[in-house]
């Protein structure tokens, strides 16, 4: 039994890295989960039936500064009019989620990838990232799916000049998460200009037989206003 999924109680999971472990014990029934000595221990209602465990945007740890993802890569150098696809690896977060039937709530969330910020743009202008560095790959690469997700990203010149690209940022309400063999999103980034592009989650799944994340601010009936992408105003090196 893997970790990703849907998890009928009672739940045990041991591997190198983690234990958990969800049900009853003694007069009550409790969750807990052990990372590198660190534990966390809740104890559940007795009539608790479903785990829920899956990756979530990769912006909420160890606390949640903002709302966008900002993945750096080597520079791409791209021709007036031309498209490139490439693949990038992003960090992953997991949620652990205890519910029954579609209605879940989040119990616990962890993760094993490193956490580093930046500001993209100006201090009075800008923005807080998650940021982090993923090499340029033609083809999906192999990861660790408890760590790294695989982003699929079709870069787009829209302008009338060589354009320099090294990096993409996306927020929170517009990532779509998907699960199963690998973690992955696919995406879009229309650039305008050395200044301005557009970030666009795509509906199309570009590895099958995955199931899609029930994303955390969903879970936490957080009201979203949705737009379509994320506009980059800051540069795109």
């Amino acid at each position: 039994m893997g970790v990703y999924g849907v998890h009928p109680l009672p739940y045990d999971y041991r591997d190198d890295l983690i234990t958990l472990h969800a049900g009853p014990e003694g007069e009550s029934s409790r969750y807990l989960r052990v990372i590198d000595g660190e534990r966390v221990e809740k104890i559940l209602g007795d009539d608790e039936k479903h785990l829920l465990i899956n990756p979530v945007e990769p912006i909420n740890l160890p606390v949640p500064l903002g709302r966008h993802l900002e993945i750096a890569f080597p520079p791409v150098v791209l021709r007036p009019g031309a498209e490139r696809k490439i693949y990038l690896t992003f960090p992953v977060e997991i949620g652990v989620f205890l519910g029954w039937e579609g209605n879940y709530d989040i119990l616990d969330l962890f993760s094993f990838a490193p956490v580093k910020f930046s500001l993209y743009g100006t201090p009075n202008t800008g923005i807080i990232t998650r940021w982090y560095y993923s090499a340029t790959h033609g083809s999906p690469p192999g990861v660790d799916r408890l760590r790294e997700g695989v982003l699929e990203l079709t870069l787009k010149n829209r302008s009338a000049d060589y354009i320099e690209v090294s990096r993409t940022i996306f927020e929170r309400s517009e990532m779509r998460i998907f699960y199963g063999e690998l973690v992955a999103m696919t995406a879009v980034m229309e650039i305008y200009s050395h200044v301005v592009a557009q970030t666009i989650f795509s509906s199309r799944q570009a590895f099958p037989g995955l199931a899609e994340s029930l994303s955390l601010y969903t879970a936490q009936k957080i009201p979203v206003v949705q737009h379509k992408g994320f506009l980059m105003e800051h540069g795109v090196v």
